[in-house]
């Protein structure tokens, strides 16, 4: 069992930056993707939906939400630990999968991301310096320093989270598991046994003008469909071998729009 540390004037002041404002989200009119969901796309042309924001009325008093799904943690000085969930509870038995940038400094006592029950008391540590999520048997969390918690129990997973990365996480609701990915890399199976839990997705910051960003946020029912997807990506190096594949046009156009973290995730580029 690892205790939670507590640091001294490191998470309390941070230097101003000013961020340019992202492009707007796309929304989808194909019917057919009526119960697939996804927020945005870096480098592509297809579009997306936004599946699920943050919740501006289950967050600490110390976070600002800004354009886009930024959020701001201790806009001025930092005295404690700050924290916010999704607006609503992940799916049971379904797939989601979510993508968060860190857009700012990485610093501080803590930085996580993860996820927790309605349970999870938001502000525990608004005055004290902690990490907050997986501290308890209600949470699940993965630190900046690369490490994973729960019910207090530390571990290193994966290497530390640097100003500009990417995090995407994997919730797979049917098999009760939740996968990490840096940088579009596999890290692994951070936790299992999720299943049949109502989960929201979370965040914390012990730092001052901190910064993370929802880049995308994707869901999807556990049907053969997902299944079929994901062994289509199995055997693909990444989105741009959709075009090389043998089908017609409009099930590419498809499995671009509602289907790309699929193949993404599951591509044989980055599962070897």
């Amino acid at each position: 069992m690892k205790t939670l540390s507590v640091t001294g004037n490191a998470d309390i002041l941070a230097p101003r930056r000013i961020l340019d404002a992202p492009s707007a989200n796309l929304r989808s009119n194909i019917n057919i993707a009526e119960h697939a969901t996804c927020s945005k796309q870096e480098s592509s042309n297809y579009e997306r939906e936004c599946c699920w924001t943050w919740d501006s009325d289950s967050m600490s008093g110390s976070i600002t939400l800004g354009n886009q799904d930024e959020v701001l943690f201790h806009p001025d000085y930092s005295c404690g630990t700050a924290a916010i969930r999704g607006e609503e509870p992940f799916e049971l038995g379904s797939q989601h999968y979510w993508e968060l940038k860190m857009t700012s400094a990485v610093y501080g006592t803590d930085m996580m991301i993860g996820l927790g029950s309605s349970a999870v008391d938001l502000d525990n540590s608004r005055t004290a310096f902690a990490s907050l999520l997986g501290r308890d048997p209600e949470s699940w969390g993965l630190s900046y320093l690369g490490t994973i918690q729960h019910r207090g129990e530390m571990k290193q997973f994966t290497t530390k989270l640097e100003r500009d990365d990417v995090v995407g996480l994997h919730l797979d609701m049917w098999h009760g598991t939740l996968s990490i990915y840096n940088q579009g890399k596999p890290c692994g199976v951070a936790f299992r046994g999720l299943q049949n839990k109502e989960l929201y997705p979370m965040l914390s910051s012990t730092a001052a003008r901190t910064r993370m960003k929802l880049e995308r946020s994707c869901s999807l029912p556990t049907t053969l469909q997902y299944l079929c997807c994901a062994k289509i990506g199995s055997h693909i190096s990444g989105l741009h071998d959709l075009d090389k594949l043998p089908l017609p046009p409009g099930m590419k156009r498809y499995l671009g729009k509602h289907m790309a973290w699929v193949l993404q995730t599951k591509s044989s580029r980055i599962s070897k």
